[in-house]
């Protein structure tokens, strides 16, 4: 099996890429930087169609982990390269379905969901609402790419992943800040 991962050098590829190499998976990676993983690497700007072409020429995925996104921290909920990397995966998924892959797995996010004042979000009767670029341009990915699946006979898997943390995050988001500032004996300054 033939897996590629986009995204590898980031928060939640580097999770993904060490549990797949792990369980012994043919793993190659595209992006713009090696992430050093072990794994084999191709060198290439998603957002630059012909890059991205060349890369799924060249890799011939059977399954894609398409993990990939503009998510620099305090600047990722309306950064207009949201509506770019929307297009830019739907261009991804295309290639990669005309090239034989049959699985794409995309990642969203739990602020898809409309989430409920007074009970749990589930995924099954929760409504999705647009809140920031960022949600809306996940959403509307989503949306297209499930079109697109059912056009080219692709298995497609949307992920919404909720509140993340752990090695590697980015030192300023909440837990690993409280954390930080906890085990250094200093006052954990929190806000709304």
């Amino acid at each position: 099996m033939r897996v590629t991962l986009t995204g590898a050098s980031g928060f939640v590829g580097r999770q993904a890429a060490a549990a797949l190499l792990a369980a012994g998976v043919d793993l190659t990676a595209i992006g713009r930087a090696d992430p050093g993983l072990g794994c084999r690497f191709f060198a290439a700007d998603l957002l630059d169609a012909d890059a991205m072409r060349a890369a799924v020429t060249a890799t011939r995925p059977q399954i894609v982990l398409h993990l990939a996104w503009c998510v620099e921290h305090g600047r990722f909920w309306t950064d207009p390269a949201n509506a770019h990397w929307a297009e830019a995966t739907l261009a991804f998924a295309l290639a990669c379905a005309d090239a034989g892959a049959h699985r794409f797995v995309g990642v969203g996010t739990g602020y898809e969901y409309d989430w409920p004042v007074d009970g749990d979000c589930d995924e099954a009767r929760t409504p999705l609402a647009a809140h920031t670029p960022y949600d809306a341009a996940k959403s509307a990915c989503r949306s297209a790419q499930e079109a697109l699946a059912g056009e080219r006979d692709l298995a497609f898997a949307w992920a919404r992943l909720f509140f993340l943390y752990g090695p590697g995050e980015d030192p300023r988001r909440l837990v690993s800040s409280l954390a930080r500032s906890l085990a250094g004996g200093e006052q954990a300054a929190c806000s709304r």
